[in-house]
């Protein structure tokens, strides 16, 4: 578990930054360890083996120097590339200055080939100069030698140029990984789109083949719902004109006939048939996808609160600020006025709606102060169908839909709605909503 959570938190998230990651780690891991396999290993060699070379032709040189005639001496200078001078009849005594490793090298290899003769090196460290003093017999030799001879110059142009073409590779990577998550982004937003109800114009899928037939696999369901939506609403039309037909036939006879006590209980009856079949169609129309707009969410809450409360009921709306959102209004004010509706049927004389905002949300509460509900059935009234024993009675009306319609209102807004107590002593609706 914790492993889990670490790698959650270290490794990213997006597709890309994941490709990215699996692109450059390995591409730094084999740079990191080539260089240092080349540039401690073999790379070291070669500075050794050119520093012995260097040791050998001036040990030679100074052995052969009081030997040899001159032009042969001239010979082997060309021969070793050697630049150096003879002093003759000099002495000097060796200092004790401290040298780069490449030089301590040459002159312990110098003391080994040569240990009778006093060495001395000198070494500019802001021109580069490489002075080598031997001590032979009759005089001293002094060379002066190319840094070349004791420094490889090519180490960092093999550094620059590995690290050049390393970059140069890993951009036109990036850039082609960039290209084909291009595709799977695309298909990632359109997907989004659709799930959220909003329109999908001219999209045509591209990309690797995979990507493609999961776009036209997308694009085909995108329209089978579209159709059995279509269909549904067909058949939705057609059960509420056959339904409400014979009910408008029965309250027109009513209306032609003597008033009296039962007439009036027939009329109340039809009037609960009309706002079951209601409640059923709303309920099954819950695929309605209306537009999303930026709303002013005070007039909509005040407008709503206003239109539904009653007079013996007092309503009260506790604001802070202005609060824009951007919502689908028709369903968003469909779910508030199930919301106020019931609040309004169980108080006894008052509720009241909050409306605030933190830092990432928009957060709406109604209270009501009438009996409340017990912990036991709180957590069913989101259910359909489902009322409370002393929601039952016939007077109220409904058949349980209002609260679940209203709850899948606000979920397809990406929203929360949860039902407590409230202080009031009735029921506490918290909704939640995500900003932007």
């Amino acid at each position: 578990m914790l492993i889990d959570k670490i790698r959650y938190r270290i490794f990213p998230r997006s597709l890309l930054a994941r490709i990215l990651l699996i692109i450059i780690l390995p591409t730094i891991a084999a740079q990191c360890i080539s260089t240092y396999m080349f540039y401690s290993k073999h790379w070291n060699d070669v500075k050794r083996y050119m520093i012995y070379t260097l040791a050998g032709e001036i040990a030679f040189i100074s052995e052969v120097h009081s030997k040899v005639s001159r032009t042969k001496m001239e010979k082997i200078k060309a021969y070793t590339f050697l630049q150096y001078k003879f002093h003759k009849k000099r002495r000097f005594i060796p200092t004790d200055t401290k040298l780069p490793k490449e030089l301590r090298i040459l002159k312990n290899n110098l003391q080994y080939n040569l240990p009778n003769n006093n060495i001395d090196i000198k070494f500019n460290k802001y021109s580069g100069e490489i002075e080598v003093d031997i001590q032979i017999k009759d005089g001293v030799i002094s060379f002066d030698i190319s840094k070349k001879r004791v420094y490889a110059s090519s180490t960092y142009i093999f550094i620059f140029w590995m690290l050049g073409s390393t970059l140069i590779l890993l951009t036109l990577a990036i850039l082609f990984a960039k290209n084909q998550i291009k595709s799977i982004t695309k298909l990632s937003t359109v997907a989004t789109k659709f799930s959220e109800g909003r329109k999908v114009k001219n999209f045509i899928p591209h990309g690797a083949i995979e990507v493609r037939n999961a776009g036209y696999a997308l694009l085909k369901m995108k329209e089978k719902i579209e159709i059995q939506v279509k269909e549904k609403t067909k058949i939705l039309a057609g059960v509420s004109h056959d339904l409400k037909t014979p009910l408008t036939r029965f309250k027109l006879e009513l209306e032609l006939m003597d008033q009296n006590k039962h007439s009036s209980e027939m009329k109340k009856d039809i009037m609960q048939m009309e706002k079951t079949i209601n409640d059923y169609l709303e309920f099954a129309r819950g695929e309605n996808l209306s537009s999303v707009k930026l709303v002013n969410l005070n007039n909509t809450l005040k407008s709503i609160l206003t239109k539904i409360t009653p007079k013996n009921i007092t309503a009260s709306f506790i604001e802070n600020n202005v609060i824009y959102l951007n919502i689908k209004e028709n369903q968003f004010r469909r779910a508030i006025a199930n919301l106020v509706d019931n609040a309004v049927r169980f108080a006894k004389s008052q509720i009241v709606m909050k409306l605030y905002e933190d830092t990432n949300q928009v957060i709406i509460e109604l209270h009501d102060d009438g009996p409340g509900v017990s912990n036991k059935e709180i957590g069913k009234l989101l259910e359909p169908f489902y009322r409370v024993d002393n929601a039952r009675n016939q007077d109220f009306g409904g058949v349980g839909l209002g609260l679940s319609i209203s709850n899948d209102i606000v979920s397809r807004h990406k929203g929360t709605l949860e039902l407590l107590g409230s202080h009031m002593g009735g029921l506490l609706i918290l909704i939640k909503l995500p900003k932007g």
